[in-house]
């Protein structure tokens, strides 16, 4: 089987090593203009491998599946090339954070999946990305030959994948906007100041999904045990190396959400505008 995979930070790295440790025939469609000859996975890892480039979406055939790593502010753009390309057909894996990631590009994608991806990950130079521990959660439900190619340790089987990843975007919303707000990393938000916003927000989100019907597991005392690790959030990686953000897939999303059900969130909203505010202030 070929997997291309779209984006060569440090989750499509990530995610081109688990495949290329079994064997598979993996190319990157990148993103970074500075390819690496050799790709190194550190910190609870400690393996390389050679990733192999494409030039462009000619070269991806109709039997390829094609995985998208990129931010989700940037997943539009890759969706509207395969799209321009005619891969709308191709099995299509999205590692993204966040709800409403396809929008009304939905119907051209009929064979799309949703992977979730709670690794902490970093790249740290063109050829290095820091793996701090994590799973990879895939739908039991697919196919043989896609699962085979994620055979690993750390990759665990779901009848309940949505559940998932409602869970994530909880997490998300929660440890995103607040370590870039106070500028830390994850187990910075648990002192008092932080850790009081963390339930406000939680309870915030659970009574928009309560309305919505929307299925979650994850309890406050679960995201308090993610959060107590050196790891620092995707979004203030963004903040710090001067890139976009994901608020419009994430609390963004909420808000409109509880707009739906004329629920007041006062908190979601502050934050929502001090994070926006503070990329706007970086011309970001």
């Amino acid at each position: 089987m070929i997997f291309t995979i779209v984006g060569d930070g440090a989750v499509g790295l990530f995610i081109g090593y688990i495949l290329s440790s079994n064997n598979e025939k993996v190319f990157f469609k990148g993103i970074d203009k500075k390819r690496p000859e050799k790709v190194r996975i550190l910190g609870k890892m400690d393996d390389s491998y050679t990733p192999k480039y494409i030039e462009n979406y000619h070269q991806i055939t109709p039997s390829s599946v094609i995985i998208i790593a990129v931010k989700a502010y940037d997943l539009s753009i890759v969706l509207d090339d395969l799209i321009r390309y005619n891969l709308g057909n191709n099995r299509i894996i999205l590692i993204q954070n966040g709800l409403n990631l396809l929008k009304e590009r939905k119907s051209y994608f009929p064979n799309c999946y949703r992977f979730i991806l709670t690794a902490g990950l970093s790249r740290v130079s063109s050829e290095e990305v820091i793996y701090n521990g994590g799973e990879i959660f895939i739908p039991k439900s697919m196919d043989t030959e896609i699962l085979k190619g994620f055979k690993h340790e750390i990759t665990i089987l779901r009848d309940d994948l949505d559940t998932v990843v409602n869970n994530k975007f909880i997490v998300n919303c929660i440890i995103n906007p607040l370590t870039t707000i106070f500028g830390c990393k994850n187990r910075g938000i648990l002192n008092k100041e932080a850790k009081s916003l963390v339930f406000s927000i939680y309870h915030e989100i659970g009574v928009v999904f309560n309305a919505h019907n929307i299925n979650f597991t994850i309890g406050v005392d679960e995201i308090l045990e993610i959060s107590d690790s050196d790891n620092r959030s995707s979004m203030f990686q963004d903040y710090e190396n001067g890139n976009s953000n994901e608020l419009e897939f994430l609390n963004s999303y909420l808000l409109e959400l509880a707009e739906e059900f004329n629920i007041s969130v006062p908190v979601n909203n502050i934050i929502t505008k001090i994070v926006k505010s503070m990329f706007e202030i970086r011309g970001l």
